[in-house]
């Protein structure tokens, strides 16, 4: 299930369906082991030990088929209960059902501290890798992540985002600065028009990406800006009061589904961590 979508309620159908037919199967066969029971129980035609055997042995198995058609009720109860909270956007059945194909989810704050739901990055959150990336290198990406977040806190957030994803994917790049250029992944808008970001942003950048600083959880590799939201679980799009960290998910028009962890600081981006 490694490709395995919020958006995707297919495990639920398949589940359904398969203990369904699964129970009508078994109760059929119960129906045709009765209905034999009850003709070997006419002593006028069969008699003797043997008969006598094979009625109690059918009366055993009809208890435990009795026994087990009750159990597969009680699974598709559950099913049923899950899936609908599960659609309705409840993480707790999330949880369970991903836990169903060996996925797992960690519901919460991502390990930031928050306002609201605007992520705080006063201090960093983890350590992470320390690349040794050229001035130049620094003030490229400090400008990457200026023009995708708009403040001094959120770039922190941005660069951050960057490490994280190139070490997710480092075997087919060179460095950070590659990923962020050639991977597609940052908007082109973003990366054109190069000047100078100011010595905040680039102190910003050293202190993520040089000094190792980490002001994200490793898992968050994902934000959006609204226009590319198309819904998430817990409301409207454009209302971020709507966005509840450690639960709200977020379905954009790339098909990627997250949860959000939070908003970057002064009106930026929603962050989150892939399903």
């Amino acid at each position: 299930m490694e490709d395995y979508k919020v958006s995707d309620y297919g495990i639920f159908n398949d589940a359904i369906s398969t203990t369904k037919s699964f129970t009508d199967k078994i109760t059929s066969i119960q129906t045709d082991m009765n209905n034999c029971k009850s003709k070997l129980n006419d002593e006028s035609v069969f008699m003797g030990p043997i008969c006598d055997s094979c009625v109690q042995g059918f009366g055993t198995v009809d208890g435990e088929i009795t026994s087990l058609v009750s159990n597969f009720g009680t699974i598709s109860s559950y099913l049923n209960d899950t899936a609908t909270a599960y659609i309705n956007g409840d993480s707790e059945a999330m949880n369970k059902v991903l836990a169903l194909s060996g996925n797992s989810v960690s519901v919460g704050s991502g390990g930031v501290t928050l306002d609201g739901n605007v992520i705080n990055p006063s201090t960093p959150v983890t350590s992470g890798d320390k690349y040794n990336l050229s001035d130049d290198d620094l003030a490229h990406l400090a400008y990457v992540a200026m023009r995708e977040q708009g403040s001094i806190d959120g770039a922190k957030l941005e660069l951050s985002l960057m490490a994280n994803l190139y070490e997710k994917n480092k075997g087919n790049y060179s460095s950070v600065r590659d990923y962020v250029d050639n991977s597609g992944w940052f908007a082109s808008g973003s990366r054109s028009g190069y000047s100078y970001p100011g010595d905040d942003y680039y102190n910003a950048a050293k202190d993520v990406l040089n000094d190792g600083n980490r002001y994200l959880e490793s898992n968050v590799v994902e934000h959006d800006c609204l226009s590319d939201i198309n819904s998430i679980s817990t409301g409207s799009v454009n209302n971020r009061s709507d966005y509840i960290p450690g639960e709200t998910v977020i379905n954009n028009t790339y098909g990627a589904s997250y949860v959000f962890v939070g908003f970057a600081p002064n009106g930026g981006d929603p962050f989150g961590y892939l399903i």
